[in-house]
């Protein structure tokens, strides 16, 4: 007996792979970014003969739909998926003769695996936060609704195509241009912003299963949209014509584009007409739409085409069409095709043609776009009628209210927004809300409501301002006025009995329905007919109402009245409801809370409760009971303590007209600027000190609501036993039903578009570079996101400068100054109106150059030159230093060696003088005379020895001459003196401009030519002397010349005179960086060259070697 086995054969998989492909073809379409993960695993298997690939197929097909539930949640469609693959794998069973071969343990392996995936879908479709399309159940008026219109931001009001591209935005097709969407702000595209545009009336718009976008222009070819890059494609491309019309874009990636001149595909990287060539003969063709069977259907004015691989089939009126120009085509998730003509609708169903005849569409008027919802809703645009919902035979139209007139493009978004195109009449956007509006149009006798209270049959009585009371039960609604018995229209709290009696309360006073009849109550009855504020049925079924005139009890068919006289603090009573241990709670209007419990009444005070009026009351299961207040925010009473939450706390508003609990234990509250909701939790962290501050979720016009004023108070919103909330507004009744709260789950797509240096865009494609000194900049991103688009927010950070996130709100800009050069990233984040946050940021790399300055080289050099001077300057004021501790010490060495030399030297002087003068007055002989005169020689060599250190000394110290002049002018008064006193002629001549000199280099040039003239003079036997004082922009020298007997330069080091000059002049030319040469011969005269740097200080810096071979003076 062979071994049995649980694996199906090969040819058993593929159509079971192959009818699962199929049935979620439609599914993919719509969202195209899950398609190409999907396809490419099943093309990947279908043809392998091992089981596990097949397996594996089915588990990650599992996966990529739960991965699209998280982007894309639409449990509806997903039902379809399944119900098309069991009847189309069972079609293909049939078709192969599968069915009959399979065994037990491959039906039981197809059974497990297909009702696990129908799990997954139902966990799915079970979730309370999926969000639906356009509920069927809902009125076309209670569905959100948003226009655009040229008068507004849309450019044009006419919209021939809409499409939507995987980064999130929209775009539509209009005769003023191509227009980009991102729910806030709309962007055109026309020849003056986009060259490649070569007109810019837009005819139709296309999405590529690839991403790129494709655009049909009148007149201009094709435009391709890819990786933010555009192709232009026209005649020389292998268009027939210029003239673009329509455009369609299969699942295979070819593009069918209608022209002027016929059809033509693109596949690849051109287009050709060989993939058409069985419908060359059909004018005007137009690809309308792509079947889950892969066939292309196209419209014309002779009927419809199916193409299929080659083969054409034609449908015409003969066929069943109610007209032979076909306008529009769509399918459904079922696999019904639904054809739009000139004169009505027909679906195409198993190879045939049915005629539909929409209610009250007796003209049967001409359906120009067909389109779809993930609900299931079929959706006709029609060119007079407006816009019609067809669903299950029944047609609803949207055409008197809004300006439907002519409707050319219906598309569903993945936020499940329908959006609208017309022709004049703008954009439209259709939304389910988390609100559910009941008002005028849909029955209500008028807009202001006050109550909406529900009865034991279900039934709500809903109360106007002005118009009575509504009845509303399965749609019909019933109106009670005056002419049925009520005193007065304007009605407040409603309250129907467990007997079947309605209380009514009304500014005329109190009435009570029975039976369709309706009784006025007054003084007669013990109770006045002024304003009644609240009515309650306590649990025995006794009718408490309250007044401005105190708290009322029906007894038989009277009222007993309770007052100020009974212990009520105060006869204005505004709410009451029933303690949870018995007896009554009664909240007044400016005497605070009550208690009344077995005819008595205990009043409470705290938390400002006398001086806030109190509007509404609701005691929850624990027994705290939570008091509204006009103005007061918040108290919760418990134990006897009143503790007040208002907006200091982080309370949304401080006036509370209305407090519901669900039955997650979230208080609702409305308020005259919306409804908003809080944890009890978070309540009661505020009061017990835990926290600081409450979170609110807060309702308005972008939920739903049609207005975001409530009203009522004191009983007028209400909690249905369906567990829906009931509140009263300026604009009808918002009913929301807390445990299934729509909201929207798609994380929204975020990009960073446009960044500004200055008044200039700059390029954003990678790498981007600013240039030096593009501190200022202004980064503009955003978020596509249509679902209260308004209100999505935003937070950033510039890594490179900030690290931390910075919360934007709904700013779409990021400004930022002064930035310096360096590397930068830019991410955003961004949050929709639910709260869900972006999955991925959006970020921009840029870096900014830095100007020469800002180098790192630059930094380097300069720091370098300051450590430089800094060093220089240190060396400067050590040598400033130095030189105020030589000029002490040359003092005190001069003090000394006058001390210690001249001193003891001309002390010798008088002693060999003295020792003369004796020695000549007692002199008896010539020996005694020669002694006489050795004393005199020794007198005289003193007096020469102490001239020579004189001499030294005063070189060491200024000049007297440069007290009062300069060098050039000392120098010429020492030649002056001289001409006088002596026959030798003299020469003077300055060279350059004069300019103050260093004090030391003054007096070092000044002695220099004190020593060269004086030895000219004395010993030089010398009859013309020339001096030379050359001023320079490096250096000072002077020459002094003469044409005397000369010398032998070598036997100046032996020379008495000469031991001290040349030496010290040259020493002292050193010692400042300058040299001094001396050229001379016997009989050829004497040169004196001296030359000094005119900033000596350079050469105490540097150092003398670096001087000395920028200065070296020139030969002779």
């Amino acid at each position: 007996m062979p071994k049995r086995t649980l694996l199906p054969r090969r040819r058993q998989w593929v159509p079971f792979l192959s009818a699962l492909r199929c049935s979620a073809r439609e599914f993919l379409m719509q969202n195209p970014r899950v398609e190409g993960r999907v396809r490419q695993r099943f093309e990947r298997n279908v043809d392998q003969t091992s089981v596990k690939p097949c397996r594996q197929s089915c588990l990650s097909a599992m996966r990529e739909v739960l991965t699209c539930h998280a982007e894309h949640t639409d449990a509806s469609s997903l039902s379809a998926i399944v119900c098309g693959f069991e009847r189309r794998n069972l079609r293909s069973g049939r078709k192969r003769g599968v069915a009959e071969q399979d065994n037990c343990s491959d039906l039981w392996l197809r059974w497990f695996i297909f009702n696990l995936m129908r799990c997954v879908l139902l966990v799915i479709a079970l979730s309370p936060g999926a969000v639906r399309a356009l509920d069927p159940a809902r009125a076309l008026s209670q569905y959100m609704h948003e226009s655009w219109t040229e008068a507004g931001d849309l450019p044009l009001s006419a919209v021939s195509g809409i499409a939507q591209t995987r980064d999130g935005y929209l775009w539509f097709a209009t005769q003023d241009g191509l227009v980009r969407f991102d729910g806030v702000r709309f962007e055109a595209l026309t020849p003056l912003n986009t060259p490649v545009m070569q007109n810019k009336s837009v005819a139709d718009i296309a999405l590529a299963r690839d991403g790129s976008l494709w655009v049909a222009i009148h007149s201009g070819g094709v435009l391709r949209l890819k990786s933010g890059r555009w192709t232009a494609y026209g005649l020389r491309e292998g268009l027939p014509s210029d003239s673009a019309r329509s455009l369609l874009a299969d699942s295979k990636g070819r593009v069918w584009v209608g022209t002027s001149q016929g059809l033509s595909v693109f596949k690849g990287d051109g287009f050709s007409d060989d993939i058409v060539s069985t419908l060359a003969h059909v004018e005007n063709a137009t690809p309308l739409l792509e079947d889950r069977h892969g066939a292309i259907w196209f419209g014309s004015g002779d009927g419809v085409y199916r193409w299929r691989n080659g083969v054409v089939d034609h449908y015409t009126v003969a066929d069943g069409l109610p007209h032979q120009s076909v306008l529009s085509a769509y399918e459904d998730a079922q696999g019904r095709v639904w054809i739009g003509t000139r004169s009505g609708l027909a679906e195409w169903r198993d190879r045939r043609i049915l005629r539909h005849m929409i209610p009250g569409d007796a003209t049967r008027q001409a359906i120009f776009s067909i389109g779809g919802d993930s609900d299931h809703n079929l959706w006709l645009g029609t060119t007079s009628g407006g816009l019609i919902r067809y669903r299950a035979g029944r047609a609803d139209g949207l055409g008197q209210k809004y300006d439907f007139s002519h409707v050319t493009a219906i598309f569903e978004d993945a936020e499940r927004n329908l959006w609208i195109g017309t022709f004049g009449g703008g954009l439209h956007r259709l939304h389910n809300g988390k609100f559910i509006v009941y008002g005028t149009p849909e029955g209500l006798s008028h807009d202001a409501t006050y109550t909406a209270y529900e009865d034991a049959q279900g039934a709500v009585w809903i109360g106007t301002y002005g118009s009575g009371l509504n009845r509303l039960k399965d749609g019909v609604t019933t109106v009670y006025t005056s002419a049925h018995g009520l005193r007065n229209e304007n009605l407040g709290v409603v309250v129907a009995a467990r007997n079947g009696d309605v209380w009514i309360a009304t500014q005329g006073g109190l009435h009570r329905l029975r039976g369709g009849r309706i009784r006025a109550y007054g003084p007669a009855e013990g109770i006045s007919e002024q304003l009644v504020t609240a009515i309650v049925e306590d649990r025995t079924g006794k009718i408490w109402v309250g007044n401005s005139e105190g708290l009322h009890r029906l007894e038989g068919d009277r009222f007993r009245t309770y007052g100020t006289r009974d212990g009520l603090p105060g006869n204005f009573v505004v709410a009451i409801i029933e303690a949870r241990a018995g007896g009554l709670w009664i909240g007044t209007y400016d005497s605070g809370l009550v208690r009344m419990k077995d005819g008595y009444f205990i009043t409470y005070r705290g938390a400002g409760l006398d001086r806030q009026p109190i509007s509404c009351l609701h005691e929850d299961a624990d027994g705290v009971l939570w008091i509204g207040t006009y103005g007061g925010g918040l108290i919760r009473a418990q134990g006897g303590r009143f503790n007040a939450i208002t907006s200091r706390h982080g309370l949304f508003d401080d006036t509370i007209l209305n407090l519901l609990e669900d039955a997650r234990g979230r208080l609702w509250m409305s308020s005259n600027r919306g409804i908003f909701r809080v944890d009890k939790a978070e309540l009661n962290a505020v009061v017990e000190g835990r926290s600081l501050r409450v979170h609110n979720i807060v309702y308005g016009k972008d939920d739903g609501m049609r207005s975001a004023e409530t009203n009522g108070g004191g009983g007028g919103a209400a909690k249905h036993r369906d567990g829906r909330l009931w509140f009263p507004t300026q604009k009808g009744v918002a009913v929301i039903d807390p445990e299934h709260i729509e909201t929207n789950t798609r994380p929204p797509p975020v990009a960073v578009e446009r960044l500004r240096s200055g008044n200039r865009d700059v390029g954003l494609r990678a790498p981007v570079v600013l240039p030096p000194g593009s501190a200022n900049l202004a980064i503009h991103y955003s978020a596509p996101s249509f679902v209260a688009a308004g209100k999505v927010a935003f937070r950033y950070r510039l890594e490179g400068y900030q690290n931390d996130w910075v919360d934007a709100g709904t700013r779409r800009a990021a400004y930022y100054t002064n930035l310096g050069p360096g590397d930068y990233r830019f991410q955003v984040l961004a949050r929709n109106h639910d709260g869900v946050w972006s999955r991925r940021s959006a970020s921009l790399a840029f870096s900014i150059r830095p100007h020469f300055y800002q180098t790192t080289w630059f930094i380097l050099l300069c720091a370098s030159m300051i450590l430089f001077g800094i060093w220089g300057l240190h060396r400067l004021r050590l040598t400033l230093v130095l030189a105020k501790v030589a000029v002490f010490e040359e003092r005190a060495r001069i003090a000394q060696e006058i001390h210690d030399g001249l001193t003891q030297q001309l002390g010798g002087i008088a002693m060999q003088l003295e020792a003369a003068r004796e020695r000549i007055e007692t002199a008896d002989n010539l020996q005694q005379a020669a002694q006489s005169g050795r004393y005199v020689q020794r007198a005289r060599s003193l007096v020469e020895a102490s001239l020579e250190e004189l001499h030294r000394l005063i070189w060491a110290l200024r000049p007297a001459r440069l007290e009062d002049a300069d060098l050039a002018e000392a120098i010429g008064r020492l030649i002056a003196e001289l001409d006088a006193d002596s026959d030798i002629g003299f020469g003077y001549r300055i060279e350059g401009a004069p300019a103050e000199l260093p004090r030391e280099l003054e007096a070092t040039m000044l002695r220099i030519a004190q020593e060269a003239l004086f030895n000219a003079t004395r010993h030089g036997q010398a009859s013309r002397i020339d001096v030379v004082l050359d001023f320079r922009t490096d250096t000072v020298s002077l020459i002094v010349k003469d044409n005397g007997c000369g010398f032998d330069p070598q036997s100046t080091v032996t020379n008495k005179r000469g031991r001290f000059g040349m030496r010290g002049m040259d020493e002292r030319m050193r010692r400042l960086g300058g040299a001094l040469r001396v050229q001379s011969g016997v009989g050829v005269g004497t040169t004196v060259r001296a030359v000094l740097p005119r900033r000596p200080w350079v050469f105490r810096v540097l150092g003398a070697t670096i001087w000395r071979i920028r200065t070296s003076p020139p030969s002779a």
